[in-house]
C-alpha cells in the first residue's frame, strides 16, 4: 500500500503556491477549497473483522490552513486498520483520518499523506477525537464505536459500529454530494443522498429550484414545457397529475346497458373510478338514458369504499312528466331514487354531482335501476360519462 500526497516544487514556486494554484476543487473561499473524498466506487470505504478494519482504495483533498492550500491524497490499495482492545469497563469512540503531514508548516519531519487511525478516550459517554495528534491539514472518514471489553475473543460489531464521516468534493462548477456548505452564488449539490435532491446556491441559501430565461425549454423525453406569455405555462405533451388537482375521467363506451322489470341496483358499467386513502374528490357527471314515460322512471345509486363519507345529488327531469329539474342532497353511501324518469324512447340526461372524504382505497361505482318495475327496460347509452377531481 502506498499513500501519496502532492508536495513537490518548482523553481520560483513554493510548495504552497503550488497547491493554492492547482487543488481548484469546489471553494470555500478565496484561498481555501472543501475537503473530501472525490466521489466515484467505494472510495476510502471501511470494513471490517474481528478488530481488523479495511480501507479501501481512494483518493481525497485535504485542506489546511489557508496559507499552506490543500493536498490531494491517493490511497492505492486497501489499507488494514488494526483497533486496539476495549476499555475493561468503558466504551469509547475511535477515528479514521486522512492527513498531510507538512514538515513546513507542521514541523513533523516529513512530508507525506497517511491514513491515521487515533483511538478515542473511553468514558460512560464517549466523544471522539477532534482532531489527529499530529498535522494541521486532515479530513475525518470514519469514527469506530468499540464497547467495553472488545477483543479478538469478543470482538466490535462492524455492522453497528461504523460511522460514516466521509464528505465528498467536485471541481469548481461540479454537483457537490450532499450537505456542502454553500460558499458562492450559483453552486450546486445534490443534497438527498439516494433520493437526489437537487439545490442551488443564491449567495445567503439553497434553494430546490432549476430556472430559465424567459425563452427557455424544459425538455423531458418527448413532453416540453416552455413559458408561452407573462406567468403561462405551457405543457407541450400531456399533462398527469396524481395528488392533489388530479383529474380522473370513465367513459361509457360499450353498448346500451338496460334495466327491465327491476328495482336492484346493478353496476353502471365503464362508470368506476379508483379512489384513494386520505383524498377527498369532487365528483360530476352526465348520464344520458331512456324509459317507460312517466312509469319505469330510473333510480340511481353508489358503491364507496368502507367509511367513505359525503354528499351528493343529480339535477334531472322531475317525475310525473313535468319539465321541471330537481335535486336531492342525500349521503353519498345511500342508495336513492334520483327523482328522474324515462322519456318514452327518447335520451334525456342527469347530471350527479358530489363531494366525497375516502377513508379506505377502493373504486367508486355508479349504480343504476327502475324507479318502478316495468317491462320496458330503462337504459344508460354510450357517451354517458363520469369524472372525479380530487381536492385534498
Amino acid at each position: 500500500m502506498a499513500v501519496y500526497g502532492v508536495f513537490a516544487g518548482l523553481t520560483g514556486l513554493t510548495r504552497a503556491m503550488l497547491r493554492l494554484g492547482t487543488v481548484l476543487m469546489t471553494p470555500t473561499g478565496s484561498l481555501t477549497v472543501r475537503g473530501g473524498v472525490i466521489p466515484g466506487g467505494t472510495p476510502l470505504l471501511l470494513t471490517g473483522s474481528g478488530m481488523t478494519g479495511s480501507l479501501a482504495p481512494g483518493r481525497a483533498i485535504v485542506q489546511g490552513t489557508s496559507a499552506q492550500g490543500a493536498y490531494p491524497i491517493v490511497v492505492d490499495a486497501a489499507t488494514s486498520v488494526p483497533i486496539a482492545n476495549g476499555h475493561a469497563s468503558l466504551p469509547r469512540i475511535d477515528t479514521v483520518w486522512a492527513v498531510a503531514l507538512d514538515t513546513d508548516v507542521d514541523g513533523s519531519g516529513t512530508r507525506a499523506g497517511q491514513i491515521v487511525y487515533q483511538q478515542g478516550t473511553a468514558a460512560a459517554s464517549p466523544t471522539a477525537p477532534t482532531a489527529p495528534a499530529s498535522g494541521l491539514a486532515y479530513l475525518r472518514l470514519w469514527d469506530i464505536a468499540v464497547p467495553a471489553g472488545a477483543s479478538g475473543g469478543s470482538p466490535i460489531n462492524w455492522g453497528t459500529a461504523l460511522t460514516d464521516q466521509r464528505v465528498y468534493t467536485v471541481p469548481a462548477g461540479g454537483i457537490t454530494p450532499g450537505a456542502a456548505a454553500g460558499s458562492y452564488a450559483g453552486q450546486w449539490r445534490d443534497a438527498g443522498g439516494a433520493t437526489g435532491i437537487l439545490e442551488r446556491y443564491s449567495g445567503s441559501l439553497w434553494e430546490a429550484a432549476v430556472r430559465l430565461g424567459n425563452s427557455g425549454l424544459l425538455g423531458l423525453g418527448d413532453v416540453t414545457i416552455t413559458r408561452s406569455a407573462t406567468a403561462t405555462a405551457q405543457v407541450n405533451g400531456n399533462l398527469s397529475v396524481t395528488g392533489v388537482g388530479q383529474w380522473l375521467d370513465a367513459h361509457k363506451t360499450s353498448a346500451t346497458q338496460g334495466v327491465t322489470s327491476s328495482t336492484t341496483l346493478v353496476d353502471a358499467t365503464g362508470l368506476s373510478l379508483p379512489v384513494v386513502a386520505g383524498a377527498t374528490y369532487e365528483i360530476e357527471g352526465w348520464i344520458v338514458y331512456d324509459g317507460a314515460f312517466n312509469a319505469g322512471d330510473i333510480k340511481v345509486g353508489w358503491t364507496v369504499p368502507a367509511g367513505t363519507t359525503g354528499t351528493w345529488s343529480i339535477n334531472g327531469p322531475g317525475t310525473g312528466g313535468t319539465a321541471t329539474y330537481a335535486s336531492n342532497t342525500v349521503p353519498i353511501a345511500s342508495s336513492t331514487t334520483a327523482g328522474t324518469y324515462g322519456t318514452g324512447g327518447t335520451q334525456t340526461n342527469l347530471a350527479p354531482r358530489g363531494r366525497i372524504i375516502v377513508t379506505t382505497s377502493g373504486t367508486l361505482q355508479l349504480q343504476f335501476a327502475q324507479a318502478t318495475s316495468n317491462g320496458t327496460a330503462t337504459s344508460i347509452y354510450a357517451g354517458s360519462w363520469l369524472r372525479l377531481h380530487r381536492i385534498a
